[in-house]
């Protein structure tokens, strides 16, 4: 009988062991970006150092969602994930395919996510943890991300009205009129009381873990020229104030391998 209470300890333990190594974690590219931003080899290498396995990605077509195969989402223990997004509309539109993809995951795997996004993608991740019936998020870490706006949109917009979006799409860039919807999102905060970014600002969000990641160089060779660092730091958002924990990441714009670093060590935590 004493053996069988220790085995059934014993079980108990490893199950316990199982469930609190589990954690499904989904990696959220930005503008002009997709999937494959994540998927270098020399910035999952951190990843896989940590114990964490890819488990596929998530992307969209006419027939609906492109799901990773069953094998892959029902694996166990740390795997991560990525997904495809339409990366020029509005915010709002990028957080419902989001919100599908993360229903068909916490409907495979149970458990709470986390999220990363890089650039706008941290938005969309706010976003979505912002809207009604999500899944379960306990952490949210955003990469680069304009979270008060950047006037590289401003800039974007009044391009997309001249000959400069002729020249742009000469050069291999997407005709930037189709990217007015995002460009108008991520304005630089209004104090008028205007704009999607205000209103995303000062609403409420659930009481998770929040990590920014800042470029605070000093050097213009890696300098970020895209956003700001004081709109990177989510707690210059006001509903967000004293919530997020900072750290900072040398480097430009563009993800990097000490990026992927911090991520692990943060979900490590």
């Amino acid at each position: 009988m004493l053996h069988m209470f220790k085995l059934s300890g014993m079980l108990f333990l490893f199950l316990l062991t199982s469930i609190s190594q589990a954690e499904t974690m989904v990696l959220i590219h930005g503008y002009l970006s997709n999937s494959k931003s994540w998927r270098e080899d020399n910035l999952r290498q951190p990843l896989f150092k940590s114990g964490w396995v890819d488990g596929g990605n998530y992307s969209s077509s006419k027939q609906g969602v492109l799901t990773p195969s069953t094998q892959r989402l029902k694996q166990k223990g740390k795997v991560f994930y990525t997904v495809d997004l339409p990366y020029d509309a509005a915010i709002e539109h990028q957080a419902m395919v989001l919100g599908a993809y993360l229903h068909h995951l916490y409907s495979q795997r149970k458990e709470p996510l986390i999220l990363v996004g890089h650039s706008v993608g941290g938005i969309v991740a706010r976003a979505y943890i912002t809207m009604k019936n999500t899944q379960p998020v306990k952490i949210l870490v955003s990469i680069a991300t304009p979270h008060l706006g950047t006037p590289v949109a401003k800039l974007s917009k009044i391009a997309a009205k001249t000959p400069l979006n002729i020249a742009s799409r000469i050069m291999g860039a997407k005709n930037l009129k189709q990217s007015l919807p995002i460009f108008f999102d991520i304005r630089e905060e209004s104090q008028e009381k205007a704009g999607y970014l205000y209103w995303l600002n000062h609403h409420q969000h659930p009481a998770i873990r929040y990590f920014s990641i800042v470029r605070d160089n000093k050097s213009l060779r890696k300098f970020d020229f895209v956003v700001p660092p004081f709109s990177q730091d989510m707690n210059n958002v006001w509903a967000l104030k004293g919530q997020s924990t900072v750290v900072i990441s040398k480097g430009n714009h563009f993800l990097n391998k000490r990026d992927m670093m911090i991520i692990a060590d943060i979900v490590q935590g």
